[in-house]
């Protein structure tokens, strides 16, 4: 029940301050805070306001809306730019407002239903779509997509080539077989970018369904060095020699730029032919790299100043013992011949799985 006046309920403020009981005032205290901790607490965006923003670049009528909601409204600049978003006049949450200036347009309108806050991005789809797969992001999933990476020209399988999905953070690289997966995807239509040193890249989109395994597989190639047509080989002009240092090459400067650390990788092919076609005569061209001499021969070799006892030798990742007899643990490199040998990676950063042995660098060997 209120209290009356004259058969009138007497206002909030007159009850107050009337000759009421000091228990029933602060009730009626209490409920008047309440009420104005409620509606100080509403979400902006639920608010009605009026609204005239006219029909134009969504570059400045997105900063017209912003203005006339009084709200920040996040979007990029130069990707709305040249989209013409529809006039909007009357009264209506900015929530709506946003809504129905970007209808029909490629643009999407993004609300958090959380804050209330309001963004706006492209899209590929016009916003009558894409707005509402908007306001519910994709969360990651149970899809997962693999498969292997293959240079189409030579039937080589990739090793390194890096595989991301467009638009994220995911990243993965292939294995020594080309093999690559990515897992904990969202279901829905995924773009995924290969690419590998000296081959086209390449952008493939995967229709990916909740709880599915897709597997796709990836033939890179490139037009320039060996045609439109992927099953003919495009031979350099003087020599088939030339096109398979570059080959060779391409795949070192592959490895040197994803290596997890500082890695020097050279193809035995880029320097032509080397005195003696020995390993020590190769390696003393690498920076970082000091050969030692016995006579007009490379002995031995020191990385980062620091004697050849703590360099360690290995061939396809398995140590190697030196053939020579010494005192010490240098490497004896000239008894390794570059004839079976396709690239050398030189590492002067230890990695954890780096051996003790291996304080002041390791070369790796790889076969042919």
């Amino acid at each position: 029940m209120y209290p009356l006046s004259g058969g009138r309920p007497l206002p909030l403020c007159a009850v107050l301050n009337a000759g009421c009981p000091l228990a029933w005032r602060a009730t009626l205290a209490l409920l008047m805070l309440a009420a104005s901790v409620v509606l100080a607490g509403a979400a902006p965006s639920e608010r009605t306001r009026t609204f005239d923003v006219p029909a134009g670049d969504a570059a400045s009528t997105l900063l017209t809306f912003a203005t006339q909601a009084a709200e920040q409204v996040a979007f990029p600049h130069e990707s709305v730019r040249g989209v013409r978003t529809n006039a909007v006049k009357g009264d209506f949450t900015p929530r709506m407002a946003l809504l129905r200036m970007t209808e029909g347009t490629p643009l999407i309108a993004v609300v958090d239903e959380r804050s209330g806050a309001l963004a706006v991005k492209r899209g590929p789809a016009p916003n009558g779509q894409g707005a509402v797969a908007a306001t519910a992001p994709r969360r990651p999933g149970s899809v997962s997509v693999s498969g292997r990476v293959q240079n189409v020209a030579t039937g080589q399988y990739l090793n390194n080539a890096r595989v991301s999905v467009k638009g994220t953070d995911l990243v993965v690289f292939t294995d020594e077989t080309g093999t690559y997966r990515l897992a904990g995807l969202p279901e829905g239509r995924i773009e995924l970018e290969v690419f590998y040193t000296n081959l086209d890249p390449q952008t493939l989109v995967v229709e990916a369904i909740a709880g599915a395994a897709v597997e796709r597989h990836v033939n890179l190639t490139s037009v320039a060095r060996y045609g439109g047509d992927s099953g003919v080989v495009a031979l350099d002009t003087f020599t088939v020699a030339a096109d398979k240092e570059t080959d060779a090459q391409a795949i070192a400067n592959n490895e040197q730029r994803f290596a997890p650390n500082i890695k020097n990788v050279m193809s035995t092919d880029s320097l032509g032919d080397v005195f003696g076609s020995s390993v020590g005569e190769f390696l003393k061209f690498i920076p970082g790299v000091t050969a030692t001499y016995d006579n007009a021969s490379v002995v031995g070799i020191s990385i980062r100043g620091i004697g050849g006892a703590m360099t360690s030798f290995s061939a396809d990742g398995a140590p190697m013992v030196s053939a020579g007899t010494s005192m010490n643990r240098s490497f004896d490199t000239n008894s390794m011949a570059l004839n079976d040998i396709s690239r050398i990676e030189v590492t002067k950063v230890p990695t954890p799985s780096t051996p003790a042995d291996s304080l002041a660098g390791s070369v790796n060997m790889i076969s042919k």
